[in-house]
């Protein structure tokens, strides 16, 4: 074996521009299918960041039947049993309780839906990036009355300013419809403009008084120390809590975003696709010229001894050196390309459509080492799979014909 890669090593140097140019097809195939993954994979990360840290959480509890009709009717108890359950389970990070309702916010101008989010400020600062999102103006605190934060798009359509009064309408537990009155406190814009408009966060206090909720809640949401395993703290939860009580994961809560994650890893298949459909015929192309120039010399071969299956091999070898070469410049280039965007690429032309997606115009590459092995491992193995048909032609070669080639 060591004498046949000595010989396919210097085999392939008999011809430098011809394996040049097939280490560079399979260099910047390589190199297409890393800066795609790292950048759908970017995506990908993005957008669960996102809706995560702006509503979400990784879990979340209501009462039963809460998520599939959020109506103040459906809200729970503030258990202290509930809450000590919280506080003792090892897989809990943080937790912050909170209330949400669909309501109507005005002004003398305008009016429109908007989701209305009671919550404990100093708790749900744990849980989403809502205090470092704030633009103008600041956070709620502890203790604050009659405040409100609203999203930067929703302050533009209904012309607000710090200090601007808005109404909240909303029904009540007792099915009347209620209403306060708030001053705009503070004006947050995170990478989703639709949360943006569509979201305003006031006191938990406050939404409890508005909505007459007494000391009952809509939900908890909370952060896990791992996120690889929230199903398994879900799951634990759910073994914990009481039947009226359901435990969901932002999985569940989100099944489209799900779905659109699944879906942009789908599209890196089809550029694996594409890249391997490329590498296959200028492998095959390559190496069947490769043969035909050298069928005196594997007939010369043959007739000294050497067995089909050493040919076989030999003609393998001499495309897993190519193709190794070629992945170490794949590999070379692919990060030589994400190093110049490690601090991410700016897609501020494209920021409003992003923006709707929930994605921001800053998109962060992501590639990992196991992303890496999987890349070329794919990658040479698809280029000797490729390889073992003009091996096999060259191993089928008679001698006596082989030595009359012309």
């Amino acid at each position: 074996m060591r004498t046949l890669f000595k010989i396919a090593w210097r085999n392939i140097w008999r011809n430098t521009r011809r394996t040049v140019i097939l280490v560079l097809a399979i260099g910047i195939g390589l190199m297409g299918i890393i800066i795609t993954e790292a950048f759908t994979n970017g995506i990908e990360n993005k957008m669960v960041e996102n809706v995560i840290g702006s509503s979400l959480g990784h879990i979340q509890i209501h009462a039963k039947g809460f998520e599939e009709n959020p109506v103040v009717e459906r809200s729970m108890s503030d258990s202290p049993e509930l809450l000590r359950i919280l506080d003792t389970h090892p897989g809990i990070n943080k937790y912050s309780r909170r209330i949400r309702a669909m309501g109507l916010i005005s002004n003398p101008e305008h009016s429109g839906g908007v989701m209305i989010v009671g919550i404990a400020p100093s708790r749900e600062l744990n849980i989403t990036y809502i205090k470092d999102s704030i633009v103008d103006g600041r956070y709620l605190r502890e203790g604050d009355s009659g405040r409100i934060i609203v999203g930067k798009k929703l302050a533009d359509e209904f012309e607000l300013e710090l200090g601007s009064k808005v109404v909240l309408m909303a029904q009540d537990l007792e099915k009347d419809i209620a209403s306060g009155a708030y001053r705009v406190t503070g004006i947050y814009r995170t990478e989703s403009s639709e949360f943006d408009r569509a979201t305003a966060f006031i006191a938990l206090s406050d939404a409890r008084e508005l909505l007459a909720l007494g000391e009952r809640l809509s939900e908890i949401a909370m952060v896990v120390n791992d996120l690889e395993r929230v199903d398994l703290v879900a799951e634990g939860l759910r073994k914990k809590v009481d039947s009226d009580i359901e435990v969901h994961t932002w999985k569940e809560i989100e099944p489209l975003l799900v779905r659109i994650v699944e879906l942009y890893g789908q599209f890196t298949y089809i550029v694996y696709l594409i890249v391997f459909v490329a590498m296959a015929f200028g492998i095959i192309n390559t190496m069947l010229m490769v043969i035909f120039e050298r069928v005196k010399e594997m007939g010369v071969m043959m007739a000294l001894g050497t067995r089909p299956l050493q040919i076989v091999l030999l003609v393998i070898l001499e495309t897993v050196c190519i193709g190794i070469l070629g992945l170490c410049l794949g590999d070379l280039l692919g990060y030589l390309f994400l190093g110049i965007f490690h601090n991410g690429m700016d897609l501020s032309f494209l920021a409003e459509g992003m923006e709707h997606w929930g994605l921001g115009h800053i998109i962060f590459p992501s590639f990992g080492l196991n992303d890496l092995l999987i890349a070329n491992v794919s990658t040479l193995f698809i280029a000797i799979l490729i390889s073992i048909y003009p091996a096999i032609r060259a191993a089928r070669f008679r001698p006596v014909e082989a030595l009359r080639h012309h």
